[in-house]
């Protein structure tokens, strides 16, 4: 991916660092932003003083620093005049990032601000501006030769650009002639369109009907309600939920299966326009993963399967069922659990819970409380959900929306997590490199939500707690590695039938889900015809081959945060260097820092090894508790 696309791709996904969909609503704890003290609110003073000061830097980016990047056109000839307009990108960049995130952070905290929505708009329009401008600047790079390309990497003038060259260098092969890139810019709206026609169909088409739960009482169907109701322990009501949601995708399933079956043609029509092995090489290249990180990732969970199918039996025995379809897992084991934790109390618990990490990390910490780092309590209009984003020389933005849970705390630790690897990343690193890879982005927040649960676990009062924090761990596991590989090998499959020929229908889409399914969730599992149009509702299969990431970040934070809680020699150092190194290398180079290797499959067997022993205590507890016999 060049700069621009990058940039471009980075600045729209910004604040997509969700723990949960990011959604408008119309309840709210506090009836005014006014009525909530000012130390649990975001100050927008931190970037721009004044409107006016934002407005002075609009100014001064259009008129002062975009114009002087046409003095560069056509005279990228030397290691000096490459590190000079370099250095002037990173000047833009870093106004860019304040020019964008200071409307848009504003805008999430009330959709409705008009005045926010009028600021992002004149923002969007001078990057346009911008893009323009600095667009001659991989193309020419990348003209030159092997070996002049080569002498400008390693060039000590350049040394701060190294990873970026080197980047371009090892993508340059798949870079075509100006006349075929144009095309393929061309197509790039029609290429997109497989995603906005499943948008289209899933959400503005598609109308649920009234439904009546277990009890006979009326509902208007949404998938709120389907949420809300497959974790209902009332089996008829997680039933109904199921089969009202699959309904409404049976009647348009031949719609979806040719727009996902379109997806992944064109995806593999690119990948070979760009000579590329493969649509999965394609997808995995901009951030130098290898193929068999992938390949060995599904390899490795293919081989401990068997813990899952624990599980899943664990789960019919709990549940006293004959047999577990997909609408049974998930319903907490849990439920009786209840728990407050006030913000306030969150404080508490994650400095004591966290301070393995350091007295540098909990100072970090305790800033971040005491700042406005955090944007705590919801309000009408406010995003639900919560995310962590970056501004570039100014410090992180968290958005919670927090309820007084244990959930809540959870998600808290979760998003400070990516808060304090961007405070790491941008101290130690230009704006090129500030930002983590896709890779790597979920490491820092999922160690600080592993060691978190640890911690409760030590303290746990009860066999209650501890059944909540199990059933925490356990499902987060399943979520993150073992349900996300089952849908990148569901990817893989796809992709590969269409290179080698083979072709995709409707009723071969359903096949290949059914089977992984089964193949998955083991003996006691019981597949539902209904449920063969599970891939149907997937929107990530529209970024494809991006689902495996997840469970990239939680093998790696795993191995991270045993071995820090548990005060491993050199552990919190190297998970440091882990923070500090931002995207300056490969991901893969970037978690050797921390001492993970993911080109090993023995990071995947080691956390399926320990979810296995999870399972085990889990339902040692529940037979201690006579809820299995």
């Amino acid at each position: 991916m060049n700069k621009q696309k990058k940039l471009l791709a980075i600045l729209l996904s910004l604040i997509f660092l969700v723990t949960q969909a990011f959604a408008l609503v119309s309840a709210s704890a506090y009836n005014s932003r006014e009525e909530i003290p000012a130390e649990y609110k975001w100050d927008f003073t931190d970037i721009y003083p004044t409107v006016e000061a934002w407005e002075a830097d609009l100014e001064k980016f259009d008129k002062e620093v975009i114009p002087k990047f046409s003095k560069y056109v056509g005279k990228l000839k030397s290691a000096k005049m490459i590190k000079e307009v370099l250095d002037l990108d990173v000047e833009a960049t870093y106004l860019l990032y304040k020019l964008y995130m200071y409307p848009n952070l504003m805008s999430d905290l009330d959709a409705t601000d008009e005045f926010a929505a009028e600021l992002f708009e004149r923002m969007l329009g001078v990057y346009g501006n911008y893009a323009d401008a600095y667009s001659f600047i991989v193309p020419e790079i990348m003209s030159k030769s092997d070996r002049v390309l080569r002498f400008y990497i390693d060039s000590a003038l350049l040394a701060d650009y190294k990873p970026y060259l080197e980047s371009l260098y090892r993508q340059k092969k798949h870079i075509l002639s100006d006349a075929e890139e144009a095309l393929l810019t061309k197509l790039g709206d029609v290429a997109g369109s497989f995603a906005s026609i499943f948008d289209k169909a899933t959400v503005a088409d598609m109308k649920f009907p009234v439904v009546k739960d277990a009890e006979g009482n009326e509902y208007q169907f949404s998938r709120g309600l389907y949420s809300q109701w497959l974790e209902d322990p009332n089996r008829e009501n997680r039933k109904i939920a199921f089969e009202t949601m699959y309904a409404e995708y049976d009647k348009i399933k031949y719609t979806l299966a040719q727009t996902l079956i379109s997806e992944v043609k064109k995806n593999v029509a690119f990948a070979r326009a760009r000579n590329y092995d493969s649509a999965l090489q394609a997808a995995l290249d901009s951030s130098a993963i290898p193929t068999e990180v992938y390949e060995n990732l599904v390899a490795a969970v293919n081989k401990n399967l068997e813990p899952l199918h624990k599980y899943i039996s664990m789960r019919k025995k709990a549940m006293g069922l004959d047999k577990v379809h997909i609408y049974d897992t998930y319903v907490s084991l849990a439920s009786e659990y209840e728990s407050t934790v006030t913000y306030q109390d969150s404080q508490t618990m994650l400095k004591a819970g966290l301070a393995p990490l350091g007295e540098e990390y909990i100072s970090m910490l305790d800033n971040a409380f005491k700042s406005n780092w955090i944007d705590v309590y919801e309000t009408p209009n406010k995003g639900t959900g919560a995310y962590a984003t970056m501004v570039y020389g100014v410090h992180p933005y968290v958005l919670m929306n927090y309820n007084d849970t244990t959930d809540s705390m959870l998600t808290l630790a979760h998003e400070l997590g990516h808060a304090l690897h961007f405070e790491y990343s941008d101290n130690n690193n230009n704006i090129f490199y500030s930002y983590p890879d896709t890779f790597t982005a979920e490491v820092a927040s999922t160690t600080n939500e592993l060691l978190m649960v640890q911690y409760l676990l030590k303290n746990a009062k009860n066999n209650k707690e501890k059944l909540y924090l199990l059933n925490n761990l356990i499902e987060n596991i399943r979520g993150s590695v073992y349900t996300q590989i089952m849908y990148a090998e569901f990817e893989k499959i796809i992709h590969e039938r269409i290179e080698n020929g083979q072709g995709l229908t409707l009723s071969s889409l359903r096949k290949i889900w059914g089977d992984l399914m089964v193949k998955y969730f083991g003996p006691d599992f019981e597949l539902d015809e209904l449920a063969t149009l599970w891939w149907s509702r997937i929107s990530h299969f529209y970024k494809n081959f991006y689902v495996y990431n997840y469970a990239t970040s939680m093998v790696a934070s795993y191995p991270i945060s045993l071995a820090v809680s548990e005060g491993e020699e050199g552990a919190v150092e190297k998970y440091m260097d882990f923070l500090k190194a931002g995207s300056s290398d490969t991901p893969i180079e970037v978690l050797k820092k921390a001492g993970v290797d993911m080109s090993s499959p023995e990071p995947v067997n080691e956390l399926l090894a320990e979810f296995s022993k999870l399972v085990d205590e889990m339902e040692k507890i529940l037979k201690e508790e006579g809820v299995i016999k």
